[in-house]
């Protein structure tokens, strides 16, 4: 847009080629006027796409108002991880490639005009560092700006091209779209870590959703494992017939099997039945991990009071096929004993129970407690307030992760 209303002699373009031939970063004023002047224009009638811009709040406000005038609104902002460092990009045209992701048929040619392609001068790893400090101080607050309208879909981008053509068409199906941005995006592997009710089970699910990424139980896992037939499942299967525990050894297994799934290979979320649930099965998670390239990136510790955690536990309700969990007080069913989706009845855990708790609250601050150190000396723990409603909570777990 600014190159081509300096071509089209506008005043704007003027001033802007002016500080550009200067060296100079063309002012907010400036860029917003003819951002402002080409969604006035007759090509941008039915909708488009913008990249790069919003970079900050403040440009973000100002491209709300001009589109409130035009009686038009952001309707979906799509994040993607770029991947710079492997870029290559033909001039005249702009078109991008990718040693690695999009590859030229003919290494260093451009696929239509057969010209060379060219790195840009800043896709290196220290101008790298630098944008992506950038980034997070100026465009992270943009995303946290459009949370509120309900418009921001992410899209792991660390995939193939079709599956995140997918993802786009996707958002699209969700209603009309009219204008698009594009951002960056953050791939996760992440933990859950708290005493029980402290509401693992109630913003794991919502964070699973926000990320797109798959919310993983060691119960599901163990299930699968023994329905699969696997030598570990059926050996676990021998154990849960005769009604005894399955030891660690076999857990950390069975978890580093599923692992391998297709469905983990971007990230994946742990921690809502409590595993890891002893610092021994931490190193064992994080040697599995290991093995394919990933780390935990965040630890969510949900803190709640013991005393507080009572009142909790006692008046919890669940939905046994699905796992949605409730409370008679703090998220109540709209139907008294009623799944909100299936209108199923709710039952109470048989293990919620005073002197249950009781037990799980001592077997939690001896076994569990110490994994929270095992993982904060690696410096990934987010410490939430638990005791808030479920809201602010969450607003405290979503105000860490785009700090």
């Amino acid at each position: 847009m600014l190159r081509n209303a300096a071509a089209a002699g506008k005043e704007t373009g003027k001033k802007a080629k002016a500080l550009m031939e200067a060296g100079k970063l063309v002012s907010d004023g400036i860029v917003n006027a003819i951002v402002r002047d080409e969604l006035a224009s007759s090509r941008c009638k039915r909708g488009f796409v913008l990249d790069g811009y919003p970079r900050t709040v403040a440009q973000a406000e100002y491209l709300d108002s001009v589109l409130h005038l035009q009686k038009r609104k952001i309707t979906h902002v799509l994040e993607l991880k770029a991947r710079i460092l492997g870029r290559w990009i033909h001039k005249s045209s702009g078109r991008c490639y990718h040693d690695q992701f999009n590859p030229p048929k003919v290494k260093g040619v451009d696929d239509v005009t057969g010209e060379p392609l060219i790195k840009r001068s800043d896709d290196t790893e220290e101008s790298l560092t630098k944008r992506l400090e950038e980034y997070r101080k100026q465009t992270h607050p943009v995303v946290k700006h459009y949370q509120s309208s309900r418009c921001i879909h992410p899209i792991d981008a660390n995939t193939t091209i079709e599956n995140i053509w997918s993802k786009f068409l996707e958002c699209f199906r969700l209603k009309g779209n009219k204008c698009i941005i594009l951002i960056a995006f953050l791939a996760y592997v992440l933990q859950f870590l708290g005493p029980p009710g402290a509401g693992k089970g109630t913003h794991a699910p919502v964070l699973r959703d926000w990320l797109g990424i798959p919310h993983l139980s060691t119960g599901d896992m163990l299930r699968a494992a023994v329905a699969a037939g696997t030598n570990y499942g059926k050996k676990a299967k021998v154990l849960m017939d005769a009604g005894k525990l399955v030891d660690d050894e076999l857990v950390n297994a069975i978890v580093a099997e599923a692992l391998n799934e297709k469905k983990c290979r971007n990230g994946f979320i742990l921690g809502n039945d409590g595993y890891p649930r002893t610092t021994g099965q931490a190193i064992a998670l994080d040697t599995a991990l290991q093995a394919h390239k990933k780390h935990i990136t965040h630890v969510v510790e949900i803190c709640v009071p013991d005393d507080e955690l009572k009142t909790r536990i006692l008046g919890r309700l669940v939905h046994k096929s699905s796992g949605r969990s409730y409370h008679v007080q703090f998220n109540p069913p709209k139907v008294p004993g009623k799944d909100d989706i299936t209108g199923e009845p709710l039952e109470k855990r048989g293990d919620d129970n005073e002197e249950t708790l009781g037990k799980r609250l001592v077997a939690y601050h001896e076994q569990t407690q110490p994994v929270t150190k095992h993982y904060k000396s690696k410096n990934v723990v987010i410490s939430v307030n638990g005791s808030c409603p479920s809201s602010k909570v969450w607003q405290q777990i979503f105000d860490v992760f785009w700090e």
